[in-house]
C-alpha cells in the first residue's frame, strides 16, 4: 500500500460563519468583496448576513431545514450562504435559472429557497431582490446556530440522487488545510479573481473561504452581456483590480492562451491555480511561456469538502503532478481488491503526460482520510421529502471528528429528525475510496491517471481516455479532443469526439497517422466525429454523457447537425471565430509508442466503486 500524510492540528469546531465574524471583527472596514459598481467590506457582509439569517429565521426556519440557493456568482450569493449557515439552516447550492429546480428540492426536501421568482414548491421564497436588501440593513447581532458535525451544505444536489453531506466541520478543516500550504502565502492585500462558481465548493471553501482568515478580497468579474464576453469581463477585472491570485479551472488557462496582451493583464499575478480536471500539458507550457509563471495544479472532490492535495505543497509545480496532501489529509493508493499496491513497484512504461521523469508507484485506487470527510449521503426517509417547513436535518455525526465511519444508518440532525445516512465508499478503519485512479512518484506527488468508470475495455486491455485525449490534442488541426467507449463487433472500441481549429478540417487518415505513431492499435480511435465545442460542466470538466449524445446523433467526419452545432464538411470553408483568435497550434508532444503494454497492466472498471461518481466535482 502506498500512502502519503501531511500532519496537522486538531479537527476544527465551530460555525462556518465564524470565519466571516472574525474577520469583520479583525478587518472591519477593509474590502471583502470588489465589484466593478463598488466594494464591500467585511463589516458590511457580517452586517448583511446578520440581517439574513435573523430574516431567515422569522420566516419559520428551524435548524437543519433545507434551504436551496440558486443565484448568480456575486455577493449576494456570498451573503446568503454564510447567512443560512449562521441561521443554523443547511444550503443547497445550485446553479441559476435551472429548469429541474422543483426536482432538486423534492429531492433534499427543502423548505425554502433563496432563488429568481419563480414557481417553486417550498412554503419559504426569498427573491435576490430581498437579499440585495440585506446590505445596509440595521440588525442586532446573530448568534450562530450549529457547528461540527451539523451539516452546512448539501453538494452535488444537481447533478446526483444522493447529496454529499458536509458538515461545518468539514468546512473549516478545509479552509485550514487550504490556508496552511506553504505556497499560498495569503496576505491581507491579495485580490483572488472569484471565477469558479461560488455555488459550488470549488468556488466557495476554495477561492472564498480562506481570504477571510487575513482580510484578502474577492473580486468579481461582470456578467457577460451581448457586448463583452465571460473571457473579456475575466481579463477586464483582472487588469483593472490588479489581482493577485487566479483559482481557476483548466479551461480558463486554454482560453487565455488566445487572448491578445495576455502576459500585460496578468502582470500583477502572483498565483494561479487550477483544478476540475487535469491541466493539458500545452496549456501549462503555454502559460509559463507568456507570463513566466507555472500554474499549480490541486485535487479534490466533494467527499472531502475541497482540495484534497496541491502542488502547492511542493518545491515546485510540475506537469501532471497534482501535489502532495494538505495538511491533515492522508491520501493512499490500493488495488481493486482493497488491498497493498507494492510500494516498491515501478510501472513497466511511463505516461509521458502524466510525469515520465518522475515514476515511482504502482497506479490504483486513489483513498482518502482526515478532518475533511463528509458525513455520508444524503437518502431521506419518505416523510423527509416533501417541503414542510418542519426543520427536518441531519448531522451525520461520527463522534470521532473524521467523517463517515462506513455504516448505514440513521442519524439525528439539530432538529431531532433522521435521515438515512449512507456510507458506501468508506471502509472500516475510517479511509474513503474514490473513484480515481492514480500513484506516487518518487518524491511522493500524486498523478492523475483517469476516472476508473470511464475507462475502456478494448479485447481484454484497459484504456484510458486521457491518455489517448492528450495524444489527440497534439495534433496541429485538434483544437480540444474527448475519447468514450463504444460498443464494437467484439466489445467496446474507442471512439473520439473532435473539435477542430477553425479553418481546419482533419480528415480520418490524417488523424489515423497520427495516432498511429503514438499508440499501439488497441488504444486508436476507430472513429472520429467533428463537433464546434465540447460540452462542459460549470467547472469546465468535459460532459461525457452529453459527449455520448453527441456521438449517436453524428456520423464519422460527415457534415451535418450534431446536438444544435454545424460540423463542416470537408473542403467548406470555415470563417473564423473573432472570440477564437488568434489560436496558436500545439507542438507535436513527444512521441508515446512506449505507453503500449500500460493499459494492459492498470486496473479497469471491474472494481467499480459501490458509492458516487464524482466525475463533475474533480478539482
Amino acid at each position: 500500500m502506498t500512502s502519503a500524510t501531511t500532519s496537522g492540528s486538531g479537527t476544527p469546531r465551530g460555525n462556518v460563519s465564524d470565519l466571516l465574524r472574525a474577520a469583520a471583527t479583525a478587518f472591519g472596514d477593509h474590502s471583502a468583496l470588489i465589484l466593478s459598481d463598488g466594494t464591500r467590506s467585511w463589516r458590511e457582509l457580517d452586517r448583511a448576513v446578520d440581517a439574513g439569517a435573523a430574516e431567515l429565521v422569522a420566516a419559520g426556519l428551524t435548524p437543519g431545514s433545507r434551504v436551496v440557493v440558486s443565484l448568480e456568482t456575486g455577493a449576494d450569493i456570498i451573503a446568503a450562504l454564510f447567512a443560512v449557515a449562521r441561521a443554523g439552516l443547511v444550503a443547497v447550492p445550485i446553479g441559476p435559472d435551472r429548469a429541474d429546480l422543483s426536482s432538486i428540492v423534492a429531492r433534499v426536501g427543502a423548505s425554502a429557497a433563496i432563488t429568481a421568482p419563480v414557481t417553486v414548491p417550498v412554503p419559504i421564497q426569498v427573491s435576490p431582490q430581498a437579499v440585495a436588501l440585506w446590505w445596509g440593513r440595521p440588525a442586532a447581532e446573530f448568534d450562530p446556530v450549529g457547528s461540527g458535525e451539523d451539516l452546512a451544505v448539501l453538494a452535488r444536489a444537481a447533478s446526483s440522487d444522493r447529496p454529499v453531506m458536509v458538515s461545518h466541520r468539514a468546512i473549516l478543516a478545509a479552509v485550514e488545510a487550504i490556508s496552511a500550504t506553504p505556497r499560498l502565502g495569503l496576505r491581507a492585500d491579495d485580490r483572488a479573481v472569484l471565477v469558479l462558481p461560488t455555488y459550488h465548493l470549488a468556488g466557495w471553501v476554495t477561492a472564498f473561504l480562506p481570504l477571510t482568515l487575513v482580510g484578502a478580497a474577492g473580486v468579481i468579474p461582470d456578467r457577460p452581456d451581448g457586448t463583452h464576453a465571460w473571457l473579456d469581463t475575466v481579463v477586464a477585472a483582472i487588469r483593472r483590480h490588479r489581482v493577485t491570485i487566479v483559482p481557476g479551472a483548466p479551461s480558463l488557462y486554454r482560453r487565455l492562451r488566445d487572448v491578445s496582451g495576455v502576459e500585460r493583464a496578468l502582470a500583477s499575478v502572483r498565483l494561479m491555480t487550477s483544478g476540475a480536471a487535469p491541466l493539458d500539458p500545452a496549456d501549462f507550457s503555454a502559460i509559463k511561456a507568456l507570463t513566466g509563471q507555472s500554474v499549480w495544479e490541486g485535487y479534490g472532490i466533494s467527499e472531502s469538502a475541497s482540495v484534497i492535495s496541491s502542488s502547492l505543497m511542493t518545491k515546485a509545480s510540475r506537469v501532471g503532478s497534482v501535489g502532495k496532501p494538505l495538511r491533515g489529509v492522508s491520501l493512499r493508493i490500493v488495488g481493486e481488491d482493497g488491498g497493498d499496491v507494492n510500494a516498491d513497484g515501478r510501472p513497466e512504461s511511463a505516461v509521458d503526460d502524466l510525469g515520465a521523469d518522475a515514476v515511482g508507484g504502482e497506479v490504483g485506487r486513489i483513498q482518502i482520510s482526515g478532518p475533511t470527510l463528509f458525513s455520508g449521503y444524503w437518502l431521506p426517509h419518505d416523510g423527509a421529502s416533501g417541503a414542510t417547513g418542519d426543520g427536518t436535518g441531519a448531522s451525520g455525526a461520527t463522534g470521532d471528528g473524521t467523517g463517515a465511519s462506513g455504516a448505514t444508518g440513521d442519524e439525528t440532525g439539530a432538529s431531532g429528525a433522521t435521515v438515512d445516512l449512507d456510507t458506501s465508499g468508506m471502509t472500516a478503519d475510517g479511509w474513503f475510496t474514490t473513484g480515481d485512479l492514480g500513484y506516487f512518484d518518487d518524491v511522493g506527488e500524486l498523478h492523475l491517471v483517469d476516472r476508473a468508470t470511464e475507462t475502456i475495455r478494448v479485447a481484454g486491455f484497459t484504456v484510458y481516455p486521457r491518455e489517448i485525449e492528450d495524444v489527440l490534442a497534439g495534433h496541429p488541426y485538434v483544437r480540444d479532443a474527448a475519447v468514450i467507449g463504444v460498443t464494437g463487433r467484439a466489445g467496446e472500441a474507442v471512439a473520439a469526439v473532435i473539435v477542430p481549429l477553425w479553418g481546419k478540417h482533419p480528415t480520418e487518415a490524417d488523424l489515423d497517422e497520427y495516432v498511429a505513431e503514438r499508440l499501439p492499435v488497441f488504444k486508436r480511435p476507430r472513429s472520429y466525429h467533428l463537433v464546434d465545442r465540447l460540452p462542459r460542466n460549470e467547472l469546465g470538466r468535459i460532459d461525457r454523457d452529453q459527449v455520448r449524445a453527441m456521438y449517436r446523433s453524428s456520423e464519422p467526419l460527415e457534415s451535418g447537425i450534431i446536438d444544435g452545432l454545424h460540423v463542416p464538411s470537408a473542403g467548406e470553408a470555415v470563417a473564423p471565430r473573432p472570440e477564437d483568435t488568434p489560436v496558436v497550434p500545439r507542438t507535436d508532444p513527444e512521441p508515446a509508442a512506449e505507453l503500449g503494454e500500460l493499459g494492459a497492466r492498470l486496473p479497469g472498471r471491474e472494481g467499480r466503486r459501490g458509492d458516487e461518481d464524482t466525475d463533475d466535482d474533480l478539482f
